[in-house]
C-alpha cells in the first residue's frame, strides 16, 4: 500500500498528466485536456482565456490552485503568487461541468467493485466555511454503470501491463462534461480520509480482499467532529463524550485522539472524531451537540 510508483501519479502533476494520456488513449468515454508546464513564470504562452493554475507538485497544497477568466487575471495571478510559483507552474484547460471522482480499493491491481463514485460540494456549507478541498461536503454512490468500469479497467489493465502490483485506493478526480470524464488529477496513495473510512467500516476486509467486492453499498454518513472554540488558543483539551446516547442514535463513534479510561484528550488538533451512520435510503442527520463536552 502507498506505493512510491503509484504515488507519483498524484504528486507530480506533469507526470500524472502523461500516465493518463497512457491509460486512456483508447478510452472514448475520456478526453485529456490540454495543459502546458512553465518552469519560468516570466514567459507564459497559453493561448487560452481560461484556465487553471497549479504548482507542479500536488504536496505544496490547494491555496495557490487558481481559475481565471481573461489573460489579465492570468498576469494578475501569476504576480500575486510569483513566490509561491517561482519554481514552475501548470496551467490547464479549464472543465466547466461537473465535478466528479471515480475510485476504489485495488487488490493486487484489480478494482473492487462496485466503484464509488463522489461529488463535492465545496464551499457550500452555511456561510462559505471549509477548506476548498476535497471531502468536504462530499456525496457518493457505488456505481457499475458501463463508463465507469471502463475507467477503472482502464487503470488495472495499466498497472497489470506494467508489472505494478497494487494494493491500495485509487481515486480519480475530474470534470463531467458533453457526456465525457476530463481528469483532473490523481488523488492516489492518500488515506482518502474520511471516505476509506466510510468503505471499511462494518465490511469483512479480510472477504473483500478474497472476493473484490464490496457487500455493504448502503447509504454511509460519515461526519468530520472539530472542536469549535477559535477564540481559545489552547493546545491540549480534555473533554467527555456520551457514547451511550450516541449508540443509541444509530451512529457509531470513531475517535481520532487518545482515551485514558475517563475522558479523550486531544493534542495540536482540532478534528476530535468521526461520527458514522448508515442507512438503507437518503436522510436527514442530526447531531446533539450535548453529545460532547467541547462546543463541536
Amino acid at each position: 500500500v502507498n506505493s512510491p510508483v503509484i504515488a507519483r501519479w498524484g504528486y507530480d502533476r506533469d507526470y500524472g498528466f502523461k500516465v493518463m494520456k497512457k491509460i486512456f488513449e483508447n478510452n472514448s468515454n475520456v478526453r485529456i485536456l490540454d495543459y502546458k508546464v512553465y518552469k519560468d513564470i516570466n514567459n507564459i504562452d497559453w493561448d487560452k482565456e481560461e484556465g487553471v493554475i497549479k504548482l507542479l507538485s500536488s504536496d505544496a497544497g490547494y491555496k495557490t490552485t487558481y481559475i481565471f477568466h481573461s489573460k489579465e487575471e492570468l498576469l494578475n495571478a501569476i504576480e500575486s503568487f510569483k513566490d509561491e510559483y517561482k519554481e514552475g507552474i501548470l496551467i490547464q484547460e479549464l472543465c466547466k461541468g461537473e465535478e466528479v471522482a471515480f475510485g476504489t480499493f485495488f487488490v493486487n491491481s484489480e478494482p473492487v467493485l462496485p466503484v464509488y463514485v463522489s461529488f463535492e460540494f465545496k464551499k457550500s456549507i452555511n456561510n462559505k466555511v471549509g477548506g476548498n478541498t476535497g471531502q468536504s461536503a462530499e456525496f457518493g454512490f457505488y456505481s457499475t454503470h458501463p463508463i465507469v468500469l471502463s475507467i477503472v479497467e482502464d487503470i488495472s489493465n495499466y498497472l497489470k501491463k506494467n508489472n505494478i502490483n497494487y494494493t491500495g485506493v485509487i481515486d480519480i478526480n475530474g470534470g463531467w462534461e458533453e457526456n465525457k470524464f476530463h481528469p483532473y488529477e490523481w488523488t492516489v496513495s492518500r488515506d482518502g480520509y474520511p471516505e476509506i473510512a466510510c468503505w471499511l467500516v462494518n465490511e469483512d476486509f479480510m472477504n473483500v480482499l478474497k472476493t473484490k467486492q464490496w457487500s455493504n453499498t448502503k447509504f454511509k454518513y460519515c461526519l468530520v467532529i472539530r472542536l469549535d472554540d477559535i477564540s481559545n488558543e489552547r493546545k491540549i483539551y480534555e473533554f467527555k463524550v456520551n457514547e451511550e446516547e450516541i449508540k443509541a442514535n444509530n451512529f457509531i463513534w470513531i475517535p481520532e485522539c487518545k482515551f485514558d479510561g475517563k475522558k479523550y484528550i486531544t493534542k495540536d488538533a482540532h478534528i476530535v472524531g468521526l461520527l458514522y451512520k448508515e442507512s438503507n435510503e437518503v436522510e436527514n442527520i442530526e447531531i446533539n451537540s450535548s453529545w460532547f463536552s467541547v462546543p463541536i
